[in-house]
């Protein structure tokens, strides 16, 4: 489904609002990023979607998000689990990128192909790949690890 159907009437809407659709690209500046975290794509649920990969509003509504904080956590980070907020984290240079910026509302993945994994993320991580210093990339997932491709290995550890 191509993003101009979700405007009909019938269709269930997209996620994360329009106004937060460049997020993560607009708070962590290409300069400043040290390292990528790359997902699949915003979660469904509405309301919850913030631009950022793995920030929520309530983690404990949505498996994956709370699942990295768990992760987080474990790594001897303190987490909480009543608010997935990671604001934060682009602040110190880490951009928590989606392989696809938006989804159907309630339909996770439904947004992987045509809209943006095909052209534009490969696009788009190639870009930050060139232009960006030496930094980490995380793939995380099967979609995500599509395209590491697009990385210089010379460059980034991925």
């Amino acid at each position: 489904m191509m993003l101009k159907d979700a405007r009909k009437q019938d269709h269930p809407g997209i996620e994360p609002p329009m106004r937060l659709l460049f997020e993560a690209l607009r708070i962590v500046a290409l300069k400043n990023v040290k390292v990528v975290i790359l997902g699949q794509d915003p979660t469904p649920q509405p309301g919850e979607a913030t631009g950022l990969a793995f920030s929520v509003k309530d983690p404990r509504s949505v498996g994956t998000a709370l699942n990295v904080l768990f992760e987080v956590a474990l790594e001897g980070f303190p987490v909480n689990i009543k608010n997935g907020n990671l604001r934060k984290w682009p602040q110190q240079g880490v951009l928590l990128l989606n392989s696809a910026l938006t989804v159907n509302r309630y339909q996770a993945g439904s947004h992987l192909q045509a809209n943006w994994s095909d052209f534009f993320t490969a696009e788009l991580v190639e870009y930050i790949s060139e232009n960006a210093k030496a930094s980490v990339w995380l793939l995380w997932g099967q979609k995500a690890q599509r395209f590491k491709k697009f990385i210089d290995r010379n460059k980034h550890m991925s």
